[in-house]
């Protein structure tokens, strides 16, 4: 079976027609990301060069082949040449999706920023965002016709403030 991640992308780009969250969608991107060995990501620095690809088939090939490696102690090169022919499951996908997020969260409970990197036209980071509890009061309306003060809590909890500024290469092509 062929995979093609920027083609899944693009497709549920163009069919999105709600914005909200999708489990399968989630599945299926990571599914792609993983088979498609022409899939790649670049990282830049502040000039503009690429200072690091990633290509998640290969990542995902490697711990393929590391997990064979230690967990049936067959041979480095036997177990990078059965990695290399494998094709990873929905399944595979969906707990790699479960395990960055865990990772996500987990890490953000450590108060550090998290940087996704600096991409071709993005520089995204997240951190966490602790939030108090608020009381808002609002006229509440009697039985009676007449107004009270209402009360509304919003308990105190944790949130993520997302930071996504110009990348510094970008601003620096003028």
């Amino acid at each position: 079976m062929e995979f093609n991640a920027k083609k899944l992308i693009s497709e549920i780009n163009e069919g999105l027609t709600q914005k909200g969250q999708s489990k399968k969608d989630e599945r299926d991107v990571m599914h792609a990301m993983i088979n498609d060995p022409t899939f790649k990501t670049a990282e830049y620095n502040n000039t503009g060069e690429v200072v690091r690809e990633c290509c998640p088939h290969d990542n995902a090939v490697q711990l393929a082949a590391s997990i064979i490696n230690k967990g049936a102690s067959i041979p480095s090169a036997e177990a990078q040449e059965l990695a290399n022919n494998m094709q990873f499951t929905k399944a595979d996908a969906s707990n790699l999706v479960d395990i960055s997020k865990e990772f996500m969260l987990g890490y953000l409970d450590t108060g550090r920023k998290i940087s996704l990197g600096c991409k071709a036209d993005s520089d995204i980071s997240f951190m966490l965002k602790e939030t108090e509890e608020k009381v808002a009061y609002f006229p509440k309306k009697n039985e009676d016709g007449t107004y009270d003060k209402g009360e509304s809590i919003t308990p105190a909890h944790k949130g993520v403030k997302a930071s996504s500024p110009c990348p510094k290469h970008l601003k620096n092509k003028k």
